[in-house]
Order: structure tokens, then C-alpha cells, then sequence
């Protein structure tokens, strides 16, 4: 018997608070919302699960209103990310460091981010380079530069000036980058400037590239020597090797890596004289510029008024043309975030103890417990968590441990991992976007939650709810989710399923555009009830249900685009509203019919609103046909 009530409907999402902006994490929850699920599922001194960690927000919204919490997941990025950001160091020594190790890495980055002022010749550090990859026409040979001028009509293709041929930019054979404009700040003045590169501009660039081994040499520079898989989903959509990206390394320009190894090399400097929680806060600095000094920032007009965007998307999409900043620009950047950070937690967070037992944890009054393992065996005792709040993996959307490599490149070595780590994702639950030999299935995804879920079961206390956020526009993944928590023992009652608004910022993000995302999110509510009986309707078949939930989804289309011009997330939401609970139906079915089973092979909701609705380009919106 369950011994809370339901939250009846979803909350208005908020926009990150400062702590969550320390360093990036994939498909952070609006931390109000996993604040208000732990305060209604939960009281102080409760002790919290979160058996899929992520960015932390479980851990620091737990943490804030007196829930004692233990945080886990499988990826060392995301323990050490959530780790920082409600670890409490001095600020004070925190900006002594750093400052001394800014000023030595903006030595350096001065020499090499280098150009001049157009009218005073006065030698000035450049803000960013904006650059485009060079490749040879396959017809002739001749070459050509993928700017956005040299564009052809057809998306990926670019015009040769001597043959006339358009190509596709990622088969033709790169050889180099060339610079396409400079951008510096008039001293004279609080203002930019942005002009086409010369020949003191393109010397340097040169230079730079030519002398690269000598200034790793010389400086005695580390850096990170490992090979992108070619089998990753990511290395196989963002077409990498094709991108002449085979290693960590090439995501960065010569440059980039001499002034970010130093800045790594002076923070290790400084390991022997700090604390360890100082070294690590200067570690996620330096791990967090990384996030902007790399060939995937960009440049438009239309976003951020023309300044730098970086990893706006779930991927490793490198625009041919692309953005090189000046490192210091942006460390600079990042220790103003830290310091806001750091401000936030004093002001949010009581002083927290770190356990590493669960014995410790229930002896200390303000503390939590991070493990960073396969969450389907954990040190826990049974029955003793009092909520399970977490956000799973959303089958194939988030490659999570591909993009968390970009960073663990860089980290393993200070965070005690083997080289393999880095690469070696056989433990990761998801599904696989690109099918190949070995490659992650619905089953294989279904299993991996059905492991942790029992886990879950184990450890939870009768009666105490099973809570987590979903989004996934496949009924495939819904229903392993479904059928996972079910299968292991979990009960959903007609009230547990509500519907959760997208944080409003977020909405028109580049993340959101991808073909199996949904703009905001579904709240599961599980109940562990020891005594919950499940019956079997043998009036109602797979076959029969399934046939229901086509019926549902055709009917629910026409019923929302009827009403009023729709967008597709709205249509979609809709759907999902009317099918949860039968997909829900089909997944407490307990006969042992395999998930792999041939299911849901005509929905296709996207192909079904094409079917049945036209699109209106104006209006970016569905209406009937």
C-alpha cells in the first residue's frame, strides 16, 4: 500500500541556476522539478536514489532540502561533474590559483592569437578566427574552400569555380583550413571589430601549425592520444573520419591544443600546493573551456548576434565553416561561472559531508554517497532508500558516454581510469541510432533497465514510489521503460503518468530539433507494493492491443490538427497522452511474449501525421488534409 499522494500535474520548468552552468552535461532535468518530486515523495532526513545520476540534479536539489542522497552512473564524466557541483571549496584559493594560471597561459595565448589593428598596426590579441575547411575538387582537382560562400543549392554540396562541378563537401579529400575573417577588440574604444585576414594573420596561422610538435616538445605538453571508435553511432552519423576526425585531438586547431595542454600543464602545477577539491575545481574549469576552444563552435547571425555558439547540439556536428576563440577569452568566462557557482552553493547547500558507506551516510545528518558503477548491483541494503528519483537513458537520443569521451580524453589520467574507460561503452544502457554487427538493440536496452529496476525494487522501501522523467518519440522505448519497471515488480497506477512542460528557453535549441527528441517530458510515478496482485486479461491479445494503440494514435492526430494548427512536439504530446496507458497495458501483460518481438512496426507517428495532415511552412505548423 502506498503512503504518499501524487503530484496531479506538471510543474512550470526553470531555467538553469548557476551551478548547473559549471561544465555541460547531455539532457539536464529542470532542477525545480526534480526539487518539488523530491519534496512530495520524500522528507528531510529521507534517504534518495538516483541510480542514473547524469548532470547531478537529483544530487545538489536533494541535497538542498535535507535529503540524505546517494548518486550513481556508469559514466565517470557525469560522477565527476555532479561531484563538483556540490562539493564546497574555498573560493578565495580557488581565484588565487587560477588567476596565476591565467596570467601564464595569456603569455602564451597573446603570441599565438595574435593579429593587429588595421588602422594603428598595434599587435592585439584576436577574440576568434572564423575559418573554413579546404578539399579537392573530385573532378579537377582544383581547391576548394567549404565557406558558406561557396555554397551550392543542395544541402552539403559546394561549387567548384574552375569545373563547375558541385561536390559534397565530406567526400572529397580535405587538406587543410583557410582563414576567412579576424575579429579583435579597438582598444580605443568598447567595441569589435571584424576584418578579412592578411598576410601578418595567415603567417601566424602557419606558423603555428608548422612549429606544433616543437612547442609540445619544448613546453612538454600532454596531449591525449586516443582514436574515435569507427563502430560509435556518433563517429558513423557526424561522419568524423570523413572529417578527417580520427582522434580526440583533431576536434581542435594546432593553436588551440598548444594553449589548452598549457593550461592543463600549469594546473598540474599547482596539484602539490592546493587542496584536493581546489585542484579539482581547477580541473573542471580547464574541462569546461574545453567545451568552447574546439572546431564545433560556430558563427551566425541569427543566434547570439553573431557570436561564438559551442556544442549547441546533442552530436559532434562540425560545420565546414567554424570558430577558433582565444582560449583565455573563455577561461575567463568559465571562472566567472565558477565563482557563481560556488556563490549559489554557499547559499543553497547546508556544509555537506561526503561518506563513502551507507552506514556513514545515515550516521552524518547532511550527507551523500557518489559511486560511479553499473547501477544493477549497488552497496546498498534492502529496503532501505525511501524514493528512487532519476532520469534514464532515452533509448538512442543522447550517445551519453560517446560525447562524455570528448572530456575523459582529456581527464582520465586525474580522475584514476584506465585509457580504456575513455572508449569502452559495452556497460552503457541505450539503444544503438545506427544498426550493425554487435550494435545496442530495444532488447538489449530493455534488459540494462530491467537489471537496474530490480535493483531499485531491492533496495526501496515497501510501499515508496519509483520516480523518473521520460521523453522519447518511439513507442519502442517507451515500452521497454514501461515493461522494465513493470517486469521488475513495480505497480503504475492510474494516476502515475503526468505530463511535464519543457523549460522555455530550451524550446527553440538545436537539441530539440533532432528526429527522436520530444520537447518536454512524461513523470513516471511506480509504486513497490509487495502485496499488488497483477491479473492477466485473456480477452484482449497483443495482437489486439496493439491494433488498439494504431487506432489511438491515428485517431488522437486527427482529434488535435482538428482543433487547431498544430506543431509536430504538440501532435506528438497529444499521442503519447492517449497511448501511454495502453502501451502501459501491453507492458503488465505478464505473459512472456519477447520484447524483440515484431511490435509497433506501422507506427510510425511522424509518417502517419505526413499521411493524414499537410504542412504549413509558414506557419510551422499541421493542419488537416
Amino acid at each position: 500500500m502506498r503512503n504518499f499522494e501524487y503530484i496531479k500535474e506538471g510543474m512550470k520548468s526553470e531555467a538553469h541556476t548557476p551551478v548547473y552552468k559549471m561544465h555541460k552535461y547531455f539532457a539536464r532535468r529542470p532542477q525545480n522539478v526534480f526539487r518539488e518530486l523530491a519534496e512530495n515523495y520524500s522528507k528531510p532526513g529521507d534517504t534518495v536514489l538516483d541510480v542514473f545520476c547524469g548532470g547531478g540534479v537529483t544530487l545538489f536539489e536533494g541535497t538542498s532540502i535535507g535529503r540524505k542522497v546517494i548518486a550513481n552512473d556508469i559514466n565517470p564524466l557525469a560522477t565527476f561533474v555532479s561531484d563538483m557541483e556540490v562539493t564546497q571549496v574555498d573560493k578565495k584559493t580557488y581565484l588565487t590559483a587560477i588567476s596565476e594560471i591565467r596570467d601564464d597561459v595569456k603569455e602564451l595565448s597573446d603570441k599565438l592569437f595574435l593579429t593587429h589593428n588595421r588602422d594603428t598596426k598595434e599587435l592585439l590579441p584576436v577574440r576568434w578566427f572564423e575559418l573554413a575547411y579546404k578539399v579537392k575538387c573530385p573532378e579537377c582537382g582544383t581547391e576548394i574552400v567549404l565557406s558558406n560562400d561557396n555554397k551550392a543549392d543542395r544541402a552539403g554540396m559546394y561549387h567548384c569555380s574552375a569545373c563547375g562541378t558541385d561536390s559534397a563537401g565530406v567526400d572529397c579529400e580535405n587538406i587543410g583550413t583557410e582563414l576567412i575573417s579576424v575579429t579583435y577588440k579597438v582598444t580605443t574604444r568598447a567595441t569589435q571589430r571584424t576584418v578579412s585576414p592578411d598576410e601578418f594573420d595567415v603567417k601566424v596561422k602557419e606558423n603555428c601549425e608548422r612549429d606544433y610538435e616543437k612547442y609540445v616538445k619544448d613546453l612538454k605538453l600532454w596531449i591525449p592520444d586516443i582514436e574515435i571508435p569507427e563502430t560509435w553511432d556518433r563517429q558513423q552519423e557526424d561522419c568524423l573520419y570523413r572529417k578527417g576526425v580520427a582522434k580526440f585531438e583533431d576536434f581542435f586547431m594546432k593553436r588551440s591544443l598548444i594553449v589548452m595542454g598549457f593550461f592543463l600543464k600549469k594546473i598540474h602545477e599547482k596539484k602539490e600546493t592546493v587542496s584536493k577539491d581546489v585542484f579539482n575545481l581547477l580541473l573542471l574549469t580547464f574541462s569546461a573551456t574545453l567545451r568552447y576552444t574546439n572546431n564545433l563552435t560556430i558563427s551566425t547571425n541569427s543566434w547570439q548576434d553573431g557570436r561564438p555558439v559551442a556544442w549547441a547540439k546533442h552530436a559532434y556536428w562540425l560545420s565546414y565553416q567554424f570558430v577558433e576563440v582565444n582560449p583565455i577569452e573563455y577561461i575567463d568566462k568559465r571562472v566567472t561561472a565558477m565563482k557563481a557557482a560556488l556563490d549559489f552553493q554557499k547559499e543553497r547547500l547546508p556544509q555537506l559531508v561526503k561518506v563513502s558507506s551507507q552506514k556513514e551516510l545515515l550516521e552524518n545528518e547532511h550527507s551523500y554517497m557518489l559511486l560511479n558503477q553499473d547501477s544493477a548491483d549497488l552497496p546498498i541494503a534492502d529496503e532501505s532508500i525511501d524514493l528512487v528519483l532519476t532520469d534514464p537513458p532515452y533509448g538512442g537520443n543522447v550517445q551519453y558516454g560517446e560525447l562524455s569521451a570528448f572530456w575523459l580524453a582529456w581527464l582520465y589520467p586525474d580522475l584514476g581510469l584506465e585509457k580504456s574507460r575513455v572508449i569502452d561503452l559495452s556497460r552503457e544502457i541505450l539503444v544503438n541510432r545506427k544498426k550493425r554487427k554487435k550494435s545496442k538493440d530495444h532488447e538489449f536496452y530493455y534488459q540494462g533497465l530491467l537489471g537496474v529496476f530490480r535493483e531499485c525494487y531491492r533496495v526501496l522501501k515497501d510501499g515508496r514510489p519509483l520516480v523518473f522523467t521520460f521523453n522519447n518519440k518511439d513507442p519502442k522505448v517507451w515500452m521497454a521503460v514501461m515493461k522494465a519497471a513493470l517486469d521488475a515488480g513495480f505497480v503504475l497506477e492510474d494516476d502515475g503518468v503526468i505530463y511535464q512542460e519543457p523549460i522555455e528557453n530550451y524550446i527553440n535549441t538545436a537539441h530539440t530539433k533532432y528526429s527522436g527528441a520530444l520537447l518536454g517530458d512524461f513523470i513516471y510515478t511506480f509504486l513497490k507494493d509487495k502485496n499488488a496482485k497483477t491479473t492477466l486479461n485473456e480477452n484482449i491479445s497483443e495482437e489486439n492491443l496493439h491494433k488498439k494503440i494504431e487506432e489511438a494514435i491515428d485517431y488522437k492526430i486527427c482529434e488535435t490538427v482538428k482543433k487547431q494548427e498544430s506543431t509536430t512536439n504538440e501532435i506528438y504530446i497529444e499521442v503519447f497522452r492517449q497511448i501511454i496507458p495502453l502501451l502501459a497495458s501491453l507492458a503488465m501483460d505478464r505473459r512472456n511474449f519477447k520484447y524483440t518481438a515484431d511490435l509497433f512496426k506501422n507506427t510510425g507517428i511522424e509518417d502517419k501525421i505526413k499521411k493524414s495532415c499537410i504542412w504549413d511552412e509558414n506557419k510551422k505548423k499541421w493542419r488537416m488534409a
